[in-house]
């Protein structure tokens, strides 16, 4: 599968012979960043750029890793060709082909022979526009060259009117940008694919390092090998999210105190365990205690067998206690029931447990607490007396309280204004995002690293 660029477009030029694509959108908006990425994509050094704007010193300086694949010699400058084309007149009217004009001859000289080669005109409009009358005439042909000659077309667009072409060209992306809560997102719309299934029409992506990367929809698996899990230095803060993106955007805010994380309705709570596992397995590494309420429908067995595949289950056991109900609760000792008691029973209860996981652990505690689950059996009153009464004691312990909490929640609003960090989840066409709140940070995606044998979280900035 594809890591850069939406997936169906190398699927699809992998199994065709010659393929054209139009690739349009507004300034700055990525799409030469695109048409050359899809040439790192290929892994494809017979790359040939032709420029109606930027000399190869300029493309060198924004695209550092193209000069492996677009030679010097391979960038042509279109700025001269454009003014041959408009001297050629007499050959239409001698009965010369439009196909034959000599800024196309050049191009197509270049190619002759080349294994699998990949040209970029960019921008198609100034060519266009210098064709005139001769325009259509000359896509038709230049749209039939990718079959002939294997080789695949890519035309760049900025502002002209691309009907006719995209009839005839085999496809066409369109690139565009939106926003969130005042976060610039880039998309790209898959418009039309020939040969190729659309599995997923849009895609968001970011620019970030000068080049283009694609977001994929989410999806989570476990490591094929887990390893025991390695913690994470106390050096510099006590508290680490597992993603270095995360601890620079907030900073002082992971050093204690509360991080509340609202997950919009339509992201599953395990995309929010992404970020919160880490906290957890490294408390657990380190001897520190760990008290949860998870969400009702993860079961405390289904915590455990999760979490022991990185740490030893004997340490599980002995620094972990989870309030909830489970059908095997009486021969669960890390599992507490605490549903359907006072409220004064239940908080002497609370404090029972910190104290003797306190007295058990090194250091600070850990407190994960699902506000959905404890409005759904508590009420909004004493979820948010007791979600206050577990930051202050958190605070005073110099402890790490983490909430998780949903927009649709009547005990969202009071909750929302106690956090250190507020950080919101959200969905976009299948793919995780992270954003801070408070502080403000910008738009992450969020995606599952397991290269090191246990789950982290990546992070990648949408730029």
């Amino acid at each position: 599968m594809s890591v850069l660029i939406p997936d169906e477009i190398p699927e699809v030029l992998k199994k065709t012979k010659g393929y054209s694509l139009l690739v349009k959108g507004g300034p700055g908006i990525g799409k030469s960043t695109l048409a050359l990425t899809l040439m790192v994509e290929k892994a494809n050094v017979n790359g040939f750029y032709v420029s109606t704007r930027v000399k190869p010193d300029k493309l060198y300086e924004q695209f550092p890793w193209a000069r492996k694949y677009v030679k010097a010699d391979n960038i042509i400058d279109a700025t001269e060709l454009l003014s041959g084309i408009r001297s050629e007149g007499s050959a239409l009217d001698s009965g010369e082909s439009a196909g034959d004009f000599q800024f196309l001859k050049d191009i197509k000289t270049k190619v002759e022979g080349l294994k699998d080669p990949t040209v970029i005109i960019d921008t198609w409009d100034a060519v266009h526009a210098s064709l005139g009358d001769r325009a259509v005439e000359t896509e038709k042909q230049l749209t039939d060259w990718p079959r002939q000659k294997n080789l695949t077309l890519v035309l760049v667009s900025e502002f002209m009117d691309t009907r006719v072409l995209e009839f005839l060209v085999d496809g066409v992306v369109t690139l565009s940008d939106s926003e969130i809560d005042g976060r610039r997102v880039r998309e790209v719309r898959l418009d039309k694919l020939r040969e190729c299934e659309i599995k997923n029409l849009k895609y968001v992506y970011t620019l970030k390092n000068g080049i283009f990367r694609r977001f994929p929809p989410l999806r989570i698996k476990p490591p094929d090998e887990p390893k025991p899990w390695i913690p994470f230095s106390d050096e510099k803060c006590p508290f680490y999210s597992g993603a270095p993106e995360l601890d620079e955007a907030v900073g002082e805010s992971l050093k204690g105190g509360c991080i509340m994380i609202e997950i919009c309705n339509n992201v599953p709570y395990e995309w929010a365990n992404l970020l919160i596992r880490p906290f957890v397995l490294n408390f657990i590494a380190k001897d520190r205690g760990v008290i949860m309420v998870p969400p009702s429908e993860l079961a405390p067995e289904q915590i455990r067998r999760d979490l022991t595949k990185y740490i030893p289950e004997k340490k599980f056991e002995t620094y972990v206690t989870i309030f909830a109900d489970s059908l095997n609760e009486n021969s669960l000792p890390y599992v507490l029931n605490n549903w359907g008691k006072s409220e004064e029973e239940d908080e002497k209860i609370w404090l029972q447990v910190e104290e003797q996981k306190r007295s058990e652990s090194w250091g600070h505690l850990l407190r994960v607490m699902n506000a959905d689950r404890l409005e759904q059996t508590l009420g909004v009153p004493r979820t948010v007396r007791k979600c206050a009464q577990a930051i202050s004691r958190g605070k005073l312990g110099g402890d790490l309280t983490i909430i998780t909490l949903r927009p649709t929640m009547d005990a969202t609003r009071q909750l929302r204004n106690m956090s250190d960090l507020y950080l919101k989840m959200i969905e976009r066409f299948g793919a995780c995002y992270v954003y801070g709140e408070m502080p403000r940070t910008g738009l992450y995606n969020v995606a599952a690293d397991n290269s090191r044998g246990f789950p982290v979280p990546e992070l990648t900035p949408v730029v």
